[in-house]
């Protein structure tokens, strides 16, 4: 590795040091300088540059000189500072295990050591026609340099990329920042703030791009060249994608493993249960009615008027049909006939009228309901005459449920299925139910269910999801839009409700907003892209301040996607660009995050 200083090239080996370069080079000329000691001097050491800012300040030195080595140290200051990035670069780029990325050039720059001197630099600023703000806060921070430990130039370099880096992101992005990201009072709007912190309590930070997304080509291009960039955010994308997968497997691994039995059980349970509280009501009711003859009007009328539609048929009349019903009448026509020889009485006429036909016929169908509801008068009315009204309304309920509670629940087409399932157990008869796309079936089946069988019914739909996604964030969100879609969003509604749906929509939301981390590590750089590097450069390091190239983009982008620096421009996009409030809050903003990118710089 070579290094030219005043005039004299070195040549040192890979991987020394700048601080190890600058001490050989100072010993050097030392020496030389000692041996020259005697020798009357032929020409004069060139004054740094802060002797002549000093000079012009406090005029020690003729105008004509003043003026020529005001003008030499105008071009210097970029100069300078353009070297000491590419020493501060180096530096942070060998600290992380990598090579060098710019060739060394020593230029040594004298610490000042009279308040004459560090004025000088401190206002060297204003030296420079049209450097604007950025230009004043690189050169000024030649001053900052003085009164730091370690190496003079380096601490000049890493001055002017972290308050290069703050001023210039902060002020080029904040004006461009849409007003609806924030509230009224410059406060981060309430959605925003409820990402965020879903976010971190997911373990997952977003950034700046992730809330403040890109509006163009352009600006996307400066957010892919920014995680392409050395020392840029590649690393924080890296680091959230994996956040972001750590999370989607954490919530997949809560619900446990699917296991259908644990579906059928749960229903077949609180079925059951229902059906037994309404068999003990209905036996309740039976031993209160007891002996008591109970009034069979309704049935015998019914079974009169059924059986005057059949012998108007004749010969062509249904004899089995004609037969069971004149042997009813003739029992219900017993005037002894209690309430539980009633019941009885009309749970075993449907079995005796369709026999061992495998269907129902059309005809005897309608006469057997017609009978059952009359003998169901009859009963409701024994109870309500007997019992009082209160006890009426007991019996119909529990008789109701009892008969009907897996049609009513379930439905018959849904019952048959599980009946089917119980005794076969077989996944794919207990998934056809759980899975049904029709939302009526899955708000049938829920409410049926205990809270196992909810959480099973869960475990379904997160075991299908799983199976599909993977861990992949991305088709995660696919997956979820899907269900979402599904019947309209009620099977969603139902299976996600309450603070599971907040819990899986917060997970939805967060990976939707920090998507950028699916695709940010294998989107190819194009020129375009590349090109933009050198447009933002431009447009934010004017002024000869330019410093470090790709990786003084790379640390800028760190800043503007830090934590800090999102949660400061999320609120200064509300006050009025260029007015004194919008410049205080520039200046907070950049007084907050300046900490920031100096650790990162010292760090790195």
């Amino acid at each position: 590795m070579k290094v030219t200083a005043n005039g004299k090239t070195f040549t040192f080996p890979d991987g020394t040091s700048t601080e190890d370069i600058g001490a050989a080079i100072d010993e050097y000329f030392s020496g030389q300088a000692s041996a020259v000691e005697t020798q009357p001097a032929e020409q004069q050491t060139e004054p740094s540059l802060m002797q002549r800012a000093g000079d012009f300040l406090t005029g020690g030195q003729g105008a004509g000189q003043i003026a020529e080595q005001a003008g030499r140290g105008l071009v210097n200051i970029p100069f300078d500072v353009l070297q000491g990035g590419a020493s501060l670069i180096n530096a942070i780029s060998q600290g992380l295990g990598g090579p060098k990325v710019l060739d060394d050039v020593y230029r040594p720059v004298d610490r000042p050591t009279d308040p004459y001197a560090q004025a000088g630099e401190a206002i060297g600023g204003y030296l420079v026609p049209g450097a604007g703000v950025a230009g004043n806060m690189a050169i000024g921070s030649v001053a900052e340099a003085a009164n730091q430990q370690g190496d003079f130039a380096g601490n000049v370099a890493k001055n002017a990329a972290i308050n290069l880096g703050a001023q210039g992101a902060l002020s080029a992005v904040a004006k461009v920042i849409g007003r609806g990201v924030t509230a009224l009072r410059g406060d981060i709007s309430p959605d925003v703030a409820k990402t965020i912190a879903n976010a971190e309590s997911m373990g997952i930070t977003p950034m700046t791009s992730d809330l403040i997304k890109p509006g163009n080509a352009l600006t996307r291009g400066i957010q892919q060249s920014g995680e392409g960039a050395i020392l840029g955010t590649g690393a924080k994308r890296e680091a959230q994608q994996a956040a972001r997968s750590d999370a989607v497997s954490n919530y997949l691994s809560k619900f446990g493993e699917y296991n259908a039995d644990d579906v059928v059980k749960s229903l077949t349970s609180t079925l059951k249960g229902r059906r037994e509280v309404s068999g003990k009501v209905l036996e309740d009711i039976t031993q209160k009615m007891g002996s008591t003859p109970v009034p069979t009007s309704n049935a015998v009328t019914a079974i009169d008027d059924s059986l005057a539609k059949l012998n108007r048929l004749g010969t062509s009349a249904d004899k089995n049909l004609v037969s069971t019903l004149e042997n009813l009448k003739a029992e219900l026509s017993n005037p002894s006939i209690d309430f539980d020889l009633l019941k009885q009485h009309r749970t075993a006429f449907r079995s005796n009228v369709q026999g061992d036909a495998m269907v129902f016929p059309n005809q005897a169908k309608a006469i057997t309901n017609s009978i059952e509801n009359a003998m169901s008068r009859d009963l409701k009315s024994a109870v309500g005459k007997t019992l009082g009204t209160q006890d009426a309304a007991r019996y119909i309920k529990a008789n109701s449920d009892y008969s009907n509670i897996y049609n009513k629940v379930l439905n018959k087409r849904i019952a048959t299925k599980l009946n089917d399932a119980t005794n076969q157990a077989t996944p794919e008869l207990i998934n056809s139910v759980v899975y049904s796309r029709n939302a009526s079936d899955i708000k049938r089946i829920w409410p049926a269910l205990d809270s196992k069988g909810k959480d099973a019914m869960r475990a379904a739909y997160v075991s299908k999801i799983a199976e599909k996604a993977g861990d992949s964030p991305a088709k995660f969100i696919t997956e979820v839009n899907k269900l979402k879609r599904q019947a309209g969003g009620e099977i969603y509604n139902t299976v996600f409700n309450g603070q599971h749906m907040k819990e899986l929509n917060a997970l939805h939301d967060v990976l939707r907003e920090t998507a950028r981390a699916d695709t940010a590590g294998v989107v190819t750089q194009t020129g375009q892209s590349l090109a933009n590097n050198i447009r933002l450069g431009a447009g934010l390091f004017s002024g000869g301040t330019s410093i470090g190239g790709e990786a003084g983009f790379g640390l800028m982008m760190r800043l503007y996607e830090s934590k800090p620096a999102r949660n400061m421009l999320l609120r200064l996009a509300n006050t009025k660009p260029g007015t004194p409030a919008y410049e205080r809050a520039l200046n907070q903003a950049v007084t907050a995050v300046r900490p920031l990118l100096a650790n990162q710089a010292t760090q790195q």
